[in-house]
């Protein structure tokens, strides 16, 4: 499909490729200087279904079955994100974990839950997942009848 020129050019402007063009002055109420913005940023979004994360503070047992349990979380996770490249984003990067199951969980048990998780993820990005400056990390979740990790970087 092909744009006319000027349309082109607003849209490659808008996408940051080309400089933003001295338009006239235009009056106005504030006299806030105009903001220019800043680099786009590119989201990752990546589904894995069938992975259940439980807090390992609420489930007894042996330490070879919780060893196991993060294994497989992490090799999980790793093989989604194998797939795929790191996405170039400005520092903090802003990294979800939805987590979707039939029950809730409160918030330092979903933190606890998806530690391996994130521990991945980190390695994945390159960076300390304890390095606040570098990385945010949210923690969510929500109801459904497929259980299921979603993770969105960016």
């Amino acid at each position: 499909m092909k744009l006319p020129p000027e349309l082109e050019r607003r849209v490659l402007e808008l996408a940051g490729e080309l400089p933003v063009r001295a338009s006239a002055p235009v009056a106005s109420r504030s006299k806030r200087s105009a903001v220019q913005p800043g680099p786009a940023r590119v989201r990752l979004i990546v589904w894995i279904p069938g992975l259940v994360v439980r807090s390992e503070a609420n489930i007894g047992g042996e330490l070879r079955g919780k060893i196991a349990r993060k294994v497989a979380i992490k090799s999980a996770v790793e093989s989604a994100l194998s797939t795929t490249l790191p996405p170039f984003a400005v520092a903090p990067v802003r990294v979800v974990l939805t987590r979707v199951g039939t029950r809730r969980m409160d918030d330092d048990n979903l933190a606890n839950a998806f530690k391996p998780v994130r521990d991945v993820i980190a390695k994945w990005l390159g960076v300390d997942d304890g390095n606040r400056a570098a990385v945010r990390w949210v923690y969510r979740q929500r109801p459904g009848y497929v259980a299921g990790v979603r993770v969105a970087v960016g």
